[in-house]
Parts: structure tokens; C-alpha cells; sequence
């Protein structure tokens, strides 16, 4: 005979079940274990010269003094931003108005860097700012163009790091433009760009296209008159430059800009995180968003720091102009990302999660002395958090990546 519970302590009990199960701790929220991280500070692979974005004040609004300190200086709450790109404008007697933030940039440390969208409409076969080719007369003229304006910008404490030739040269578009061919372009390095006096930076094709800019590293003359290999990552470019690095050339990333769609949302900013990421991981040097003053950009029109601008931030404020980027164990696990720095003898490591739960990862440290590393972390819902820091022993340290974060680790 099967024995029956009598109801009312069939219900006390099914009560005390219920609140127990009410009560109990809950789970923790899964963690992605990672495989060892291995840096070794002794590997040195490319230059960093830095990282930024452009003002663009014949289309936008100059930059004001607080955005300007907001992008450009190194405390809490700033971006930290080393790379300025401006325009050089077609009209000669306008070149004073990319003064002002190029200077005030300047005198926080930045590196200027500047772009003719095209010549002045005489010199064209179009005879138009838009669309149409630089006359093969206008060589000359138009490398004094160029000189004018790096004249004017030095005297005025705003000096030019480096100037193009032509922004985006390969692609038709309806705005300010100017067509050029690969073997226009060799002529002109050729014959011409002694006369501009700065450093040179070549192609800005839209999409990093290779055979725009192989034949002028396969030159024997204009190899050695470009200084830096640059382009932009429109559909297409984020790759590997070998033929750049034989010839011994900085690879220069100079404009992109992601889905305006998802401006201001955290996929967006994470989005951004990879990017720079694969940039760095490809061989660049150098990472340029494109406005940074705009509601995509890394401020908004409010002059508020956006959040690509936070995950900019990681990047740009710590691994600053003179660092190289050394060997790390680039996906140790899945959605975890990692690359790794060295200035001196700090050395910078920046880990991104992409998963919805926290990461666990081990890191193993070869080729430098570290004993501890400041944190900071950009996520939903922080922006470059100063966090606990982390004790290394016997060069190995193990982290717990947040989820849907970036990491920014800093020695000391």
C-alpha cells in the first residue's frame, strides 16, 4: 500500500521548495575559457605613428577648442588622438582656414597630415573642381600649389607631416575630385614632388587598391621619393602589404568610416574595435577615421565623446606615435582578439571580446621585464574605466575580459 503525505505538509513542503529555489544564488554567467597568450616584446614588427581622424572645415564646422582638447588631449575623459588629416584647399587664398586646429593639434602632439581633393579648376582638363584630370602642363603649377600650402601651414606653427598627391585618384564621383592613372601619378613623383617640400604619402586609392600603388613601389625613382603607402578601406584593402614592407614603407590606413546606421550604438563602437584590430594586425602604421566631429564620428555634434570614440580612445591614448607593434597571439580563443605594443620599455597589450560572456584568458610575457599592468576597459557600459590592476608572476598573469568589451592593458 503506497503511503499518502497528508495535504497540508504536501503543501508546506512544495512552499519551502519554491522560496528555496526563489533565494539560491544564480549561476554565474558563462565563462569562455581562452588558450595561453603568448607576447613576446623582443618580436618588433611596424612602426605606430598614430592614430586619429580628419576635420574637414570647408564641409563641416572647424573644430571648436573644447573638441579640439576632447580629441587630442591625454587625460581622463580624452581621446588622446596623435593623427590630424585636413584638406588642402583648391583655392590658394582660403589656406589660413586649416590653421587654427592644425596648430592648436600640433601643440598637443599631434601628426598632421593632408589631402588635395583637387587642383584649382584652371590646371584641369575639366576645367572644374569636380571630375577631370590635372593637365600635363599643370605639373609644375601644381606642385607649387602644394608647396604654398606647406609653407603656409609651417610658418604658421602648423607643419605638415606629410601630404598626398590626390584623395581617393581611382574612383568618379560627383563631388571636389580629381582623376589620375598610376602611370600619371609615377610622372608626377617623378618629375614634380621634389618641388612640394614635405613628405609624401601615396596613393589614397578608396579601396587600398594594390595595383594602383604597385607600379609606383616597383619604380627605381618614384620608391624613392614616396614616403609613405597610403589608402583607404572602402569594400576592400585591409590587407597585408608585403610588397610595401620589402621596399621598407609605412602602411598609412587614412580614411574609412563604418555604417552610419549604427552610429550610436555599442555594435557599432565594437565594430570600430575590430577594424583597428585587422588594421594593426595587417602590417599599418597609422589608423584615420574619417570626421571626427560628426554624429558617426568619434565626438558627436553636441560635443559629446561618442562611443567609437571611447574604443578609439584605447588605441590611440596608449599606444601613442613611436611604439612599435610587437608579437601576440592574435585569436587565442573564439571572438577574443589581441594585439600587443611597446614604447620603450612599457609595453601595451589591447584585448577585445566579442562574446556575450566574460573571457578568461592566460598571458605568458617574453622579451621584457614586466611586474604590473594598469587596466581599462571600454564597454557597454563604461568608457575606458580605470580598473584594478594586475600583478605579473614569473612573466604570466591570467585576465577575465568582460563581456562585449576592449581591454586596454599598460605596464609600469
Amino acid at each position: 500500500m503506497k503511503f499518502k503525505m497528508p495535504l497540508i505538509i504536501t503543501l508546506v513542503l512544495t512552499l519551502l521548495n519554491c522560496c528555496s529555489k526563489e533565494h539560491s544564488t544564480p549561476t554565474n554567467p558563462k565563462i569562455i575559457p581562452g588558450d595561453t597568450t603568448y607576447v613576446d616584446a623582443s618580436s618588433s614588427q611596424q612602426y605606430i605613428h598614430g592614430f586619429g581622424g580628419a576635420s574637414i572645415n570647408d564641409w563641416r564646422p572647424d573644430l571648436t577648442p573644447d573638441q579640439i582638447d576632447k580629441a587630442f588631449g591625454l587625460g581622463d575623459g580624452k581621446l588622446g588622438l596623435s593623427v590630424l588629416r585636413i584638406k588642402v584647399p583648391n583655392d590658394s587664398s582660403t589656406f589660413m582656414s586649416q590653421v587654427a586646429t592644425a596648430k592648436a593639434a600640433k601643440a598637443l602632439g599631434a601628426v598632421i597630415i593632408a589631402s588635395p581633393w583637387s587642383p584649382p579648376a584652371w590646371m584641369k582638363t575639366s576645367h572644374n573642381i569636380v571630375g577631370g584630370s590635372l593637365n600635363s602642363n599643370s605639373y609644375a603649377a601644381f606642385a607649387n600649389h602644394l608647396n604654398s600650402f606647406v609653407r603656409t601651414m609651417f610658418f604658421n606653427e602648423a607643419a605638415l607631416d606629410a601630404i598626398s598627391i590626390q584623395n581617393e585618384p581611382d574612383i568618379q564621383v560627383t563631388y571636389e575630385s580629381c582623376d589620375w592613372t598610376s602611370s600619371q601619378m609615377i610622372t608626377f613623383i617623378n618629375n614634380n614632388s621634389s618641388s612640394v617640400g614635405c613628405k609624401l604619402m601615396a596613393a589614397e586609392s578608396f579601396h587600398f587598391d594594390k595595383s594602383f600603388t604597385d607600379p609606383i613601389l616597383n619604380d627605381p625613382t618614384a620608391v624613392t621619393k614616396v614616403d609613405y603607402i597610403a589608402g583607404h578601406i572602402y569594400g576592400a584593402g585591409l590587407s597585408n602589404y608585403a610588397l610595401a614592407a620589402q621596399k621598407g614603407k609605412e602602411v598609412w590606413m587614412t580614411e574609412h568610416y563604418t555604417d552610419t546606421n549604427d552610429a550610436n550604438t555599442w555594435s557599432g563602437a565594437m565594430t570600430l574595435a575590430k577594424e583597428i584590430h585587422d588594421c594593426m594586425n595587417s602590417g599599418f602604421s597609422l589608423y584615420c577615421w574619417w570626421y571626427i566631429v560628426r554624429y558617426y564620428g568619434l565626438i558627436d555634434e553636441n560635443s559629446n565623446v561618442t562611443k567609437r570614440g571611447w574604443v578609439m580612445s584605447q588605441y590611440a591614448r596608449f599606444v601613442r606615435p613611436g611604439s612599435y607593434k610587437i608579437s601576440a597571439t592574435v585569436n587565442p580563443t573564439s571572438g577574443v582578439y589581441v594585439t600587443a605594443y611597446k614604447n620603450g620599455s612599457t609595453i601595451i597589450i589591447i584585448a577585445i571580446n566579442q562574446n556575450t560572456g566574460e573571457a578568461s584568458l592566460p598571458f605568458s610575457i617574453s622579451g621584457a621585464t614586466v611586474s604590473a599592468f594598469s587596466r581599462y576597459v571600454t564597454s557597454n557600459g563604461s568608457n575606458v574605466a580605470k580598473e584594478s590592476d594586475l600583478t605579473v608572476s614569473g612573466k604570466s598573469f591570467e585576465i577575465s575580459l568582460p563581456n562585449s568589451s576592449i581591454t586596454t592593458l599598460v605596464s609600469y
